[in-house]
């Protein structure tokens, strides 16, 4: 996805995207007598990701049919075996 400049309506450059991803992640845990802590947890990898709308983060002007959003390769084949 290629981002504008800046937003048409106020000038504004903090733009918000929604979409989603596939994550592979790995996390540690310790296991105490009254709680799950969380030691680690990080990304590995990303399997797809898709972007639904980009809008301004300052005027929340919805910008999504001035961008062509984005698919991943991969989101393209798994969405493709579920039509």
């Amino acid at each position: 996805m290629e981002f504008p400049s800046k937003c048409p309506y106020c000038g504004g450059n903090r733009f918000k995207v929604e979409g989603a991803r596939k994550l592979f992640f790995e996390a540690t845990y310790k296991i105490t007598e009254n709680s799950i802590e969380t030691e680690d947890d990080r990304n590995t990898d990303i399997d797809w990701e898709v972007a639904f709308s980009l809008s301004c983060a300052d005027c929340g002007e919805d910008l999504s049919d001035q961008v062509e959003l984005s698919k991943t390769e991969a989101y393209e084949e798994k969405a493709t075996k579920f039509k």
